[in-house]
C-alpha cells in the first residue's frame, strides 16, 4: 500500500461501489417489478384499507396515487442511470489507479463475474412478473 492517503482513497471509493450497488439493486428492483409492484400496492392498499376504513373511491384513488409514484420512479431511474453509470466508472478508475496491474486484474475479473450473475437472475424465469419479489 502506499500510506494513508492510499487507504483514504480505498475506503471511499468502496463506500460509493457500495452505494452504487444498493442504488443499482433498487434501481433493478424497480425497473423489473411490474408485477411485483402491483402485488405491493395491492397488500399496501389491503392493509390501509381495513386500517382505515377506506371507501371504494379512496381505495381507486389510492391504487392510482401509487402508480404515479411508481411511474416517476421509472422516471427518476431514466434520468439519472447515466450519470451513475459515470460516477461508477470513476470510482473504477480510482480503485485502479490505486491497485498494482496484478490486484486490478483480479479486481476486474470480480466486476465481471458480479454482472455475469446479475444478467443471470434477470433472465430467470419469473423475472420482473412477479413471481420472486426479492
Amino acid at each position: 500500500m502506499r500510506g494513508k492517503p492510499a487507504a483514504f482513497i480505498a475506503l471511499v471509493s468502496m463506500f460509493i461501489l457500495g452505494l452504487i450497488a444498493g442504488m443499482t439493486w433498487e434501481s433493478t428492483r424497480a425497473r423489473h417489478s411490474g408485477g411485483f409492484h402491483h402485488f405491493y400496492v395491492e397488500q399496501k392498499i389491503r392493509f390501509l384499507k381495513h386500517a382505515l376504513k377506506l371507501t371504494p373511491e379512496q381505495e381507486s384513488a389510492m391504487r392510482d396515487i401509487f402508480d404515479e409514484a411508481h411511474e416517476r420512479v421509472i422516471q427518476l431511474h431514466r434520468d439519472v442511470s447515466p450519470d451513475l453509470a459515470d460516477i461508477h466508472e470513476d470510482a473504477a478508475r480510482a480503485i485502479q489507479a490505486l491497485l498494482m496491474p496484478e490486484q486490478w486484474q483480479k479486481f476486474e475479473k470480480l466486476r465481471q463475474t458480479g454482472r455475469h450473475r446479475r444478467m443471470s437472475k434477470e433472465r430467470e424465469p419469473g423475472a420482473g412478473t412477479g413471481g420472486n419479489p426479492s
